[in-house]
């Protein structure tokens, strides 16, 4: 069946090459319907770079619908073939799969300022990943011209995860740093902090003196899925009922993602606040606590300052399948906990005594990723505008 896929993409391609190329930049995602904050970040920087080029985004969730992926990697497979820039944020058919013309250039910007867990050819052969027969056929990750990570931490395990020598990973940031951190540096007006300003108005329980505990578990696959509304319930009965909020924010492809708000409070739980169809990013705007696994969103709160805590009850698995480029628990083991208990008696201590800064996690962070952090947008912007001249 690979085989089928990769010869229909390939024969595709090559009739589509006889249409005209344009000076047009195409960004591509098969992560959600619509661009990412990094893409639209980035949009408006190389609009400055490259003056009358055009720009057209095709973005598709895929799922399990065989239609939807047809589909959607053929309009994506138009726009490769007649683009000479190509940005994509994850594994994408339409640019490795064909025998892409030498003109066109492609750019990994990945989905995330680092890599706590493998992915990619990291976890080929994992229960978690292809087998390798299945990601060969499928020419994973490949004809990428250049790959931008969030900092000089992630060039090893990317280039592992992609394939690549570690001098074709470039590591000048990422878009959503400037996003994060603009209006900590006086931006009254700043977008992120008008989407914290709404999310306060839509759920005023996160406002005032209770602790909001933000709950962002990574992607998981079948039973692993289930396990982490285990997870969460768990958290909620150790938090103290009457000072804690504990917000769910599911990976964009859980099947719990958009479950409208939100499980009672009762004398003995603190309640379960789910925010549907909010970025997770913004969500660390309200949070005085994130609570992840193996999620890159640690990387995202520590430039916030945002006290970050790991709960990791199935690290065992995890260490096996995907596996892990960052253990936590041997990293960071002052914060890494696989009893909720555990985890609810440092929350306690550290707000008595004020201890987290002495875990080390915010200083790991600011040496993984690219200094100064702001600016990136515009240092990748001129990259790929240099790419394209």
């Amino acid at each position: 069946m690979y085989l089928i896929y990769r010869w229909v993409i390939r024969v595709i391609y090559a009739l589509l090459r006889f249409l005209p190329t344009k000076n047009r930049v195409a960004f591509l995602s098969r992560q959600s319907n619509r661009p990412s904050l990094d893409f639209e970040l980035l949009e408006s920087a190389l609009r400055d770079q490259l003056v009358g080029w055009e720009f057209k985004a095709e973005c598709y969730r895929d799922t399990n619908s065989q239609l939807i992926r047809v589909a959607g990697t053929l309009r994506q497979l138009i726009l490769v073939a007649t683009s000479k820039l190509c940005v994509v944020d994850g594994y994408t058919p339409a640019v490795s799969v064909p025998n892409l013309d030498s003109s066109t250039v492609v750019v990994q910007l990945w989905h995330a300022l680092g890599a706590l867990k493998r992915f990619g050819w990291q976890a080929v052969g994992s229960a978690d990943g292809r087998t390798e027969k299945q990601a060969a056929r499928l020419c994973m990750h490949r004809n990428y011209s250049a790959i931008i990570a969030g900092g000089e931490g992630a060039r090893d395990a990317y280039a592992q995860a992609f394939g690549y020598p570690p001098e074709k990973i470039i590591p000048l940031g990422m878009p959503r740093a400037d996003y994060l951190m603009e209006c900590d540096k006086g931006d009254e007006a700043s977008e992120r902090k008008h989407a914290s300003a709404a999310i306060v108005k839509r759920y005023p329980q996160v406002a005032g003196e209770r602790v909001n505990v933000l709950f962002v578990p990574t992607f998981r696959r079948e039973i692993g899925s289930a396990n982490v509304e285990r997870y969460a319930q768990d958290l909620a009965a150790h938090l103290p009922a009457k000072t804690s909020n504990l917000i769910v924010a599911f990976h964009p492809f859980s099947e719990h993602n958009g479950e409208a708000a939100a499980k009672a409070d009762s004398e003995t739980r603190a309640p379960i606040i789910h925010i549907p169809h909010t970025k997770g990013i913004d969500l660390l705007g309200i949070a005085d606590y994130v609570i992840t696994d193996y999620s890159a969103i640690a990387f995202e709160a520590a430039l916030l300052r945002r006290k970050v805590l790991f709960f990791v009850p199935d690290i065992e698995d995890y260490r096996v399948s995907p596996g892990l480029n960052v253990d936590p628990e041997q990293q960071f083991p002052a914060i890494s906990f696989k009893d909720a208990a555990a985890l609810t008696r440092y929350m306690h201590d550290d707000r008595q005594e004020g201890q987290y800064a002495a875990s080390g996690f915010w200083q790991y962070c600011d040496s993984y990723l690219t200094q100064p952090t702001l600016g990136a947008t515009q240092r990748i912007a001129a990259y790929l505008a240099e790419l394209v001249a």
